[in-house]
């Protein structure tokens, strides 16, 4: 191999080294960032969101319902010190490197790319949800109006914790447990009712909104397992949040 030829190839490789630095980089920001928005979210969540189903109340569901929620916290908080978020970590950055590849090698690439499908899929797939449904699902309208900002809060917020949370850790540990359509299945129905009872505290027993969060939650899981990028479900979930408050303010 010529000496024009090494050179070229030490100069690729010192420009991936630099991307794939720059990259670590800019994903250790973004979810420590993340980190201090999920806090924020469990505090108003918990402070602004409480439900006074007597019904739920009284089986103890509600009990359940902010159990479910303290775990999220919880096993968030952990997920920083455990090898959850290493695994997670190392997993987003090997695709990184594939990427960064592809741009030094000249090959075509964009921030969606072939999963671009499943994000138009996904939108479609929430209109839909809407549609069959015929309203919105009901909620503490009340509380919407009562504070300015907690509607912007409650869109982009709750919609990105609760992706971090469900659909990059509870998820990515699940689906790493086993591979058979068996274990997916039950690794859906276990993450989408966990998200249904997280929602107990915002729905009570309306049994309508709780099936459409539970019908979201499975759509939600389905386009992280076949994609694995975590920002198409949050997205998904924002624009799903911000339609929602939308259409109850403005209903």
């Amino acid at each position: 191999m010529s000496k024009s030829i090494l050179h070229k190839e030490k100069k690729k490789l010192d420009h991936l080294k630099k991307y794939y630095s720059q990259e670590v980089e800019k994903l250790d920001l973004i979810f420590y960032i993340a980190i201090i928005f999920h806090s924020l979210s469990l505090m108003f969540q918990f402070t602004l969101i409480q439900s006074d189903d007597a019904y739920l109340k009284q089986v103890g569901l509600m009990a359940i319902a902010q159990a479910v929620l303290s775990f999220m916290g919880i096993s968030f908080t952990a997920l920083l010190v455990t090898t959850g978020f290493l695994n997670v970590r190392n997993e987003i950055i090997e695709k990184r490197k594939i990427e960064s590849s592809r741009i030094i090698t000249g090959s075509s690439y964009n921030l969606v790319g072939e999963d671009l499908p499943w994000l138009v899929a996904g939108i479609f797939a929430q209109i839909g949800l809407y549609i069959i449904f015929g309203s919105v699902p009901g909620s503490q309208i009340e509380v919407l109006q009562s504070y300015g900002f907690y509607p912007l809060l409650l869109a982009f917020n709750a919609g990105i914790s609760e992706e971090l949370f469900f659909s990059l850790f509870l998820s990515s540990v699940i689906l790493s447990l086993g591979k058979s359509k068996t274990h997916l299945f039950v690794s859906a129905l276990f993450i989408s009712g966990s998200f249904m009872l997280l929602h107990l505290v915002v729905y009570g027993s309306d049994r309508n909104a709780l099936f459409f969060v539970l019908l979201l939650r499975v759509i939600y899981f389905l386009i992280y397992y076949k994609t694995r990028r975590i920002s198409i479900p949050i997205f998904l979930h924002c624009l799903n949040n911000i339609l929602f408050i939308n259409m109850m303010l403005f209903s």
